[in-house]
């Protein structure tokens, strides 16, 4: 709950402005400049919003992002600014002074500190995100815009794994599989599946693939064969590399035994093996128990091997068994608990992975006879040489993968004419793989369906035939297996041999250890642990027959409990299984090309098949973005955070009224988010406190003066706060370069393709870099985006550069931005000189190359300007921290109470004799403008802070931003002078507008309004420095008029509030020899710099020169000299560009 009422004594300087669009980012620039702490939150991955995002083209040829860039970069070099990215207002409440705000942080899965933009995660990420219409596809980690600040990359992520993953027992990375499978990068991919699979080329084949079946492509055009690249890739690699040798017991080699406790793990099968590797691999003394010759388990005596071939089971077996894990085949134990230390024996754990080797009774008559096996009996004995002797027509009872093995293992028999298989459920019903069913039928197997056994007839105790019954269904209405059968509908099938595949049993009688109905040991689904303390269990010896990916499940959960258990000696709890100590052995994911192993390729069929992914969970953890880090940023597992801040005010700024995220915000603190703001006071809303620069248009501009006007509210709520956690800017000591030889570092933007595609910029680079002084040339994507600026202050470090040339746009947009550079790399920021190659050369030269001579043309003579620059000491001037504001009318009155109720002087001057100007006659639909008008009047006449000035008219105007001589004429009155640190014009329109603008020296537009400094990013400050205007060309609503009016006020803030202000130590000087004392240069300067001073000669104030050099092009004796841009300064430039042959 938020409270209500004004803003206590004793508030908090800090401002929170959600939403990083035009409108956010001016509220925040205006704030952190005027003495406010501010913290700017952002739900994307970057500020800028929308406009950064497009790629409209503005006026002047500029795009968007080209304007906003250098204002995105001032943010995040603003130590007042703090930028919160991938962030959510979770709740405000307190009261207006001292708000709380609670603030989630969204897992961008990289870290920020580390991250340095390098890009290499994004070149090797494998996985490409679907692009909405008009935008580029971006990969699955991935930066917004080169120029993004911060400029980080992210990792786009989805909460939960994708179906396919979530359906996979054992947790195979199948997105990330697929995501390598198909960019080629084969080796990648088979480490990725022995993450979690450690048999990919044994799961390729017999696997019953429930990723596939959870694959949302199976809705559609059908599932992507995940079992078939999985068996691909598994076959490619390993024909690449010597195949190991075969699933033998292998000795314990010297020094390679586990230092821990030793553990015992019974069972070769998959989960045995699986835990005995983890463990191994943890440092535990691992020894393996199989009865059987050969590891294995049930893939090798269970599956026949035209399913799973021998080499691959044994090449994967082998590969899977550490050093020093010791195999004791041939070995039954009957007793496991007579191992454990605690009983006499040598382990202090056992794991009790014995699979499922009975065969399981049908209850029928006759099932005993000669004649008649188990499918687990027959197939273990024809997988281990010694096939049994079956007769020429054999008949399979059963729906099963046993019974297909089972069926096919058969018919493979010598002397087998027929085999039957009897299923129990009716066509298209069968619980297998459809595909292994038809394979099976396209080999000889007779399918006989919906048949239920009754009985295994004989003649001399050796079975002849078997009788059945129709069976009318197999499952009920809820799915529960409750077969119905007609008694009527008898049949018999004749058979020399019967094989029964009902299912198979665990046969653990002897193990004394409490077990389930049907024979499955008694332990703990999570983590295995067994009734007696030390014994585990898991497998089919648990599950019953189960899959290889649940067995590979097993084993892994079962060694990380068995190691939380060792080390703790203690139960085991379900958060306890969280992974080995000390194990920490993930496969590595190869970055070196290395030889391309046989088979598919990035352009093959399987390839085309791996890419028909969807790629559901976006980021598809390949770990390739891992491997290419070189900083270690990247943290796929980083979680969401929570924080609380305290700030005075809070300024809402969404870009769109219909967007999702301000819609939640603006339920969260009970705003309307259509119309937040309060009829007569656009940005203020119900909510004391908090503002709203909410609108509807695109335009840049609107939102830039949205922006400020929040600020401006802000600004005079918090007034008495101002400068309390501001943090003034500073810099390293400023190196004296005076001695030094000229060390310049040139930089040559691309802008993208803005510039590259008309210059050829590595011409340009390698032309320059032989020129006399230059130390360091290099090529810059974007050189004003954050990296870029970055990357300059380091090579500045790295080279001991002393002169900086950047080849780049426009100076008038950038230039205070690379000074700023140069200020804190500890240079004298007059030591920078730059190029325009943008507009002087892409933008008017075709691609005939002339655009690139040109290019080296005016870096050339850059270089060279920059070779004779030199340090220029700044001034500071005092600033008065009072306005001048023109015009009585609502506009004026608005940014007059602004300023006031902000703590500063205002001189308000009207020419007629009452205030409220054009308000006083409201228009249609203003019936209550009057007296909104008079309440206005009224505020102003009372405020302490405003002095009127009726009657009055400016005459005239000198000085500059912080320091104005203002003369003002006074009707019946005469004449008087005042200071003002900031002027605003707020005049309506009118004829006056031309007289106007000649005394403040700016110009009108074509409309006859103001022109404003630039018409997208500045659209209420002149050009002057320190002049605003609030008035519009022609008569505009009155929420536009009060929202122009606050912004405008909000800009002279920016002035009013700083003590001084800091100009650039480029200043004119008059050398007497030469000056007559004509006065020429006094009467032109706008800014009163120069006077006549003793000895009848001219002198210029530097805390008054702007350097705009108006005196030096008038000075009729040559008398003066603006100081960086001296006579020889040029000459030098001119006589480099003709040593270098140039003259474009």
């Amino acid at each position: 709950m938020m409270g209500s009422g004004r803003a206590r004594p004793g508030g908090v300087g800090a401002v929170l402005v959600w939403g990083s669009g035009g409108a956010g980012i001016q509220a925040a620039l205006d704030l952190a400049e005027s003495g406010f702490r501010t913290v700017l939150v952002e739900a994307g991955a970057a500020i800028g919003g929308r406009a950064a995002r497009s790629d409209d083209t503005l006026s002047g040829g500029d795009c968007a992002m080209c304007l906003l860039s250098p204002r995105l970069a001032e943010c995040a070099r603003n130590r007042n600014i703090e930028i919160l990215t991938l962030a959510d207002v979770l709740e405000v409440s307190g009261e207006p002074g001292r708000f709380r705000v609670r603030i989630r942080r969204n897992p961008r899965c990289v870290d920020s500190e580390k991250c340095d933009g390098c890009g290499n995660c994004a070149a090797v990420c494998p996985v490409t995100l679907p692009a909405a219409p008009g935008e580029e596809a971006l990969k699955a980690i991935w930066r917004p815009w080169p120029q993004a600040i911060p400029n980080v990359f992210s990792i786009s992520r989805v909460e939960g794994a994708a179906p396919c993953r979530a359906a996979c027992p054992a947790g195979v990375n199948v997105p990330g599989f697929l995501s390598l499978f198909g960019a080629g990068r084969l080796e990648a991919a088979h480490a990725l599946l022995l993450d979690r699979c450690p048999f990919p080329g044994t799961s390729g084949r017999i696997c019953r693939r429930p990723c596939e079946k959870a694959c949302r492509r199976g809705g559609g055009d059908g599932a992507v064969t995940v079992g078939d690249l999985e068996r691909s890739v598994a076959d490619a690699v390993a024909s690449a590399e010597r195949a190991p040798s075969p699933a033998a017991p292998s000795p314990v080699g010297e020094g390679a035994a586990g230092t821990r406790a030793r553990v015992a793990v019974i069972g070769g099968g998959p989960a045995g093996l699986v835990a005995a590797r983890d463990l191994a691999l943890a440092g535990y003394r691992v020894t393996l128990f199989e009865a059987q010759p050969l590891l294995g388990g049930m893939l090798r005596y269970g599956v026949p091997p035209f399913r799973l071939p021998r080499e691959v089971l044994d090449r994967e077996i082998g590969a899977l068994l550490p050093p020093g894990l010791e195999v004791r085949p041939s070995t039954r134990i009957d007793k496991p608990a007579g191992l454990l230390a605690a009983r006499g024996g040598a382990f202090g754990a056992v794991f009790l992975a014995c699979g499922a080797w009975g065969g399981r009774r049908m209850g029928i008559p006759g099932e005993g006879a000669e004649g008649v096996w188990q499918a687990v009996d027959y197939l273990r004995a024809s997988n281990s040489g010694s096939p049994a002797a079956i007769g020429p027509g054999v008949l399979v009872i059963g729906a099963s993968d046993l019974a297909l093995d089972a069926a096919r293992t058969a018919l493979r028999a010598p002397g087998v004419r027929t085999v039957t298989l009897a299923c129990l459920h009716g066509r298209g019903e069968v619980p297998v793989d459809g595909g292994r069913l038809a394979l099976a039928a396209g080999e000889g197997v007779r399918v006989e369906y919906g048949l239920g056994p009754t009985r295994v007839n004989t003649l001399e105790g050796r079975v002849v035939s078997v009788s059945f019954r129709a069976c009318t269904s197999v499952f009920d209405e809820h799915g529960s297996y409750d077969p119905l059968y007609d008694d009527a509908a008898t049949r018999t099938l004749g058979a020399d041999t019967v094989i029964l595949a009902s299912g198979r049993g665990v046969e653990a009688a002897g193990y004394a250890l409490e077990r389930r109905p049907g024979g499955r040991l008694l332990a703990d689904p999570v983590t295995g642990a067994t009734p007696v303390q030390g014994i585990f269990a898991g497998g089919d010896a648990v599950l019953g027959p189960a899959s290889l990916p649940e067995a590979i499940a097993q084993g892994r959960r079962a060694a990380e409990s068995m190691d939380a258990w060792l080390r703790r000696n203690a139960p085991i709890r379900e958060a306890d299984a969280v992974g080995l100590a000390g194990a920490g052995q993930r496969h590595p994911l190869p970055m070196a090309p290395g030889p391309a192993p046989a088979g598919p390729r990035a352009g093959s069929r399987e390839a085309e098949e791996a890419r028909r992914c969807l790629n559901c969970g976006s980021c598809s953890e390949c770990g390739l973005c891992i491997a290419a880090c070189s900083a270690g940023a990247i943290d796929l597992f980083q979680a969401p955070s929570e924080s609380e801040i305290e700030v005075g005010g809070v300024i809402v700024a969404p870009e769109e009224t219909e967007a999702p995220a301000w819609k939640e915000l603006a339920a969260r603190i009970g705003l309307d988010p259509d119309i937040p703001g309060l009829p007569a006071e656009p940005v203020r809303t119900r909510l004391p406190g908090v503002y709203a620069a909410v609108g509807r248009g695109r335009e840049i501009a609107a939102a830039v003066t949205r922006g400020s006007a929040a600020a401006a509210c802000a600004m005079e709520q918090l007034a008495s706060v101002r400068g309390t956690l501001a943090r003034p800017r500073s810099y390293p000591w400023e190196r004296d370069v005076t001695d030094e030889e000229a060390r310049i570092g040139v930089f040559v933007c691309r802008c993208g393709h803005q510039v590259a595609r008309a210059v050829d910029v590595a011409e340009v680079c390698r032309s320059v870099s032989a020129l006399e002084g230059v130390r360091c040339v290099e090529a810059l994507e974007y050189s004003c985006s954050d990296s870029g600026l970055r990357r300059i202050k380091r090579r500045i470090g790295e080279h001991r550069l002393n002169r900086v040339v950047v080849a780049s746009c426009s100076s008038r947009t950038y230039e205070a931005l690379f000074q700023e550079v140069l200020r804190e790399s500890g240079l004298n920021r007059c030591l920078l000189a730059t190029a325009n190659i943008r507009e002087e050369c892409a933008w008017v030269h075709g691609g005939d190359g002339g655009a690139t001579r040109k290019a080296v043309d005016l870096v050339t003579m850059a270089a060279a300007r920059a070779r004779h620059l030199h340090p220029l000491p700044p001034v500071g001037l005092p600033v008065t921290a009072s306005a001048l504001v023109l015009g009585g009318g609502r506009s004026g009155m608005t940014a007059a109470l602004s300023l006031a109720d902000q703590g500063f002087g205002v001189h308000l001057v009207e020419r007629s004799g009452a205030l409220g100007g054009g308000a006083r006659r409201p228009g249609p639909g203003e019936g209550a403008a009057g007296d909104r008008v008079s309440g206005l009047v009224d505020r102003v006449t009372a405020h302490p802070g405003i002095t009127l000035h009726l009657d009055s008219e400016l005459a005239a105007i000198a000085g500059q931003a912080g320091d104005f001589t203002c003369r003002l004429t006074v009707s019946g009155w005469g004449r008087v002078t005042l200071a003002a640190g900031a002027v605003i014009v707020a005049t309506g329109p009118g004829g006056e507008n031309g007289a106007l603008a000649a005394k403040l020296r700016v110009a009108l537009g074509e409309d006859g309004g103001f022109r404003p400094a630039h018409p997208v990013l500045r659209p209420v400050d002149l050009v002057n420095e320190g002049q605003f205007f609030c008035t519009a060309p022609h008569p505009s609503p009155v929420r536009e008029r009060v929202l122009r009016a606050r912004a405008a006020a909000s800009r002279a803030a920016t002035i009013l509030s700083k003590p001084q202000l800091e100009i650039a130590g480029h200043a004119a000087s008059v050398n007497p020899v030469f000056c007559v004392a004509c006065g020429t240069c006094v009467q032109l300067c706008p800014y009163g710099a120069p006077v006549i001073g003793e000895g009848r000669k001219a002198a210029v104030q530097g805390v008054k020169c702007a350097g705009c050099g108006s005196c030096v092009a008038c000075c009729p004796r040559r008398a003066i000299t603006l100081r960086r841009e001296e006579s020889g300064t040029v000459t030098a430039m001119l006589d480099q560009l003709l040593a270098a042959g140039g003259g474009y």
